[in-house]
């Protein structure tokens, strides 16, 4: 409440003569806020608020303690069904004590507040802190009501970057190119925060034309650093595994699966299963780094979050929201050669350093009672412990498909052996292992593997000199000495000093770089022309479930889909490779889906898939094949039926 001193003077002769009130200036007495408004933005921020009494806080009784209580709440009249809050707290409940009055505060708390990482394109949103004291036994205070804080949080960009199949990468603001190069680069790194991820690349049997697929991936995000490999091996005949190292007692990291983990395809129209596995490297900050598994590798999808935004460097791009200029306005050769990882210098081989970034703080979502419907997909914090309290709510962690948190499987051993060495090289075996399905196909000989390589090498005091063709090379051998050679080859061994830093040999990073492009055309040397090629992408792709549904969501996206798969096509001569694309569209439709919750879709003015379908088909791929139900944790099959899908009869 406002409180005013007027003061009238008057002569005591006549004081009926008096001159015009003088109003001293308000003096507000009760709880308040420092500041009264806040404008901040989505990019991981933290806010101080202060809340302070005006007036001093008296004990009313023996029993009473001589403070305030306040419950602490936020409010935003304006939110759309589906959408997460925009703010949240430090803290749902705060003590005002006691304390002499000095300088207008006769008692004081401090909170922090900060906007969530929401992954949803809302605009800037105005959203409102509340404080009520609670349980005090004075009606004076039980019946006050402060002054809310105005709260105005700005949006920004948060970004999905594609590397899939040749690999054919999108970024994060959507420019495309191709790298068909062999090596281990970095895909992306932030600039501002203790993140990046890293890739390599191998010869994928392109039938005429030098190819290259992604075969490991690897990611930091703080103290921890997470491995998904398949590169330690031959093509097509390797051990996928998943490993987590982390300087911290517990890592943060979670590991989730979804589709049970498995998504089955078929090759071609020879029905060939192929056996794909879905694993998602979701991080406190919300970034997270999904991979496609299939037998010749992996499709990757790198999530960044808005505190990335302006600050990217890496085969994604810049992500400043233009994307003409993701490549430095230099030639994509150079550009890609910029990203290269030297040996023994990524993820894959070391470790780096804990991080000295802040320790993270818990936030609390503090919201009051809705008595809106239950939203349509479920926000499930898979941060959040099943003590009282809150954590990370200052992230929006929602899936629109459904996954299990498998992390438990990789993370079972004592908090001691996440202790890496000092010299930041992995230890002798990595903690938290854990092999994949082993794939069933067999790769050609190493002289195969070896074809379109530039790389003899002889070692000249410790530095590598490539002088040589490929022809006159033979792949070494990948085995316990991942470092012999036939003795008629000079190709010899990197140093006993630098071999140390390996955590094996990746013979694809002592590649020149340089590889044979040939002339592609139509048609392909199998007779596929181009307007087949078109007719199968358009038939595989866009009249797929997931195209038809996310038809309006996805725009664009799906021509840019097709145009892969048509360079696939021309690239491979194989059909097969086509349906590795279906995971390019539900990963799009899924990232628009939750940057558009509560809008309406539509494509020109025929009618669009409602939100409530396009969420069923994410979670319940084709429907399941009308062969099982659709719920909330994906399809249950009937008796006779089995996958992710429902698409597999069970023998009788």
């Amino acid at each position: 409440m406002q409180v005013f001193c007027t003061v009238t003077a008057f002569l005591r002769d006549t004081p009926e003569q008096r001159s015009f009130p003088e109003q001293s200036k308000g003096f507000y007495a009760g709880i308040k806020f420092l500041p009264e408004s806040l404008h901040i933005a989505e990019d991981g921020k933290e806010h101080v608020l202060t809340i302070l009494s005006t007036v001093p806080i008296t004990c009313s009784g023996d029993n009473d303690s001589c403070k305030i209580t306040l419950q602490l709440s936020t409010e935003d009249l304006d939110s759309q069904l589906l959408e997460p809050p925009d703010i949240v707290l430090s803290a749902c409940q705060v003590d005002l004590v006691s304390a002499p009055c000095s300088e207008g505060s006769c008692a004081a708390a401090v909170l922090t507040v900060t906007a969530v990482t929401d992954f949803t394109q809302d605009g800037n949103r105005i959203s409102h802190i509340k404080a009520k004291p609670v349980g005090h036994r004075d009606v004076l205070w039980r019946t006050h009501t402060s002054k809310d804080v105005k709260v105005t949080v700005r949006d920004l960009p948060t970004g999905n970057c594609y590397s899939f199949t040749d690999p054919h990468i999108i970024t994060f603001d959507g420019w495309r190119y191709d790298n068909y190069k062999i090596g281990t680069f970095l895909l992306c790194q932030s600039t501002s925060r203790a993140f990046e991820v890293h890739v390599r690349q191998w010869d994928c049997g392109g039938h005429h034309s030098a190819t290259a697929c992604n075969c490991g991936v690897a990611a930091r995000e703080g103290s921890d650093v997470v491995r998904l490999d398949n590169c330690n091996g031959r093509f097509r005949d390797s051990r996928l595994q998943l490993n987590i190292q982390s300087t911290e007692a517990t890592p943060q990291v979670k590991i989730l699966t979804s589709y049970g983990g498995r998504k089955i395809t078929v090759r071609g129209d020879l029905s060939i299963p192929i056996i794909v596995v879905v694993r998602n490297i979701l991080f406190p900050s919300g970034a997270f780094v999904r991979a496609d598994v299939s037998e010749w590798g992996m499709s990757l999808t790198v999530r960044t979050p808005s505190t990335d935004f302006n600050s990217t460097r890496g085969l994604c791009g810049l992500f400043d929201g233009i994307g003409h200029n993701d490549l430095n306005n230099v030639p994509e050769e150079d550009f890609i050669e910029e990203w290269r990882i030297p040996p023994g210098k990524s993820l894959f081989d070391k470790t780096p350093a804990p991080s000295e970034g802040k320790q993270q703080k818990n936030y609390c979502r503090c919201q009051k009672e809705s008595t809106k419907s239950t939203p349509l997909v479920k926000m499930l914090n898979v941060f959040q412990t099943q003590s009282p309290g809150c954590r990370y709510d200052n992230v929006d962690y929602t899936f629109a498909i459904p996954h299990l948190d498998v992390t438990s499987e990789f993370v079972t051993n004592s908090g001691k052996e996440f202790a890496s060495r000092d010299d930041g090289k992995p230890s002798p075996k990595f903690m938290y292992q854990r092999s994949l399905p082993k794939s069933i196909q067999k790769r050609g000989s190493p002289e195969e593997r070896l074809k379109h390589y530039t790389r003899n090498a002889s070692m000249k005091n410790n530095s590598l000199n490539f002088t040589k063709t490929t022809e006159e090379l033979q792949r070494p051998k990948r085995q316990e000495d991942y470092f012999e050679y036939s003795a008629l080859h000079p190709l010899h061994s990197p140093s006993q000093i630098e071999a140390e830093s390996f955590a094996y040999f990746f013979p694809e990073d002592y590649s020149e770089g340089i590889r044979i492009k040939l002339p592609l055309g139509w048609p392909t040397p199998n007779g596929l022309t181009s307007a087949k090629a078109q007719e199968i992408c358009h038939r595989i792709l866009a009249n797929s479930t997931i195209g038809s549904v996310c038809k309006a969501l996805l725009g664009k996206m799906t021509d840019e889909a097709i145009d892969i798969c048509m360079l696939d096509l021309q690239l491979k001569d194989d059909t097969a490779w086509v349906r590795a694309l279906i995971a390019l569209l539900e990963n799009e439709c899924e990232r628009r889906v939750l940057r558009n919750r509560g809008k309406v879709f539509r494509v020109g003015s025929q009618p669009s898939a409602t939100q409530e379908e396009i969420f069923a088909i994410l979670r319940c791929p084709a429907f399941c094949n009308g062969n099982g139900q659709c719920t909330d944790l994906g399809c249950q099959c009937f008796e006779d039926h089995s996958s992710y899908d429902c698409s597999t009869a069970k023998s009788k």
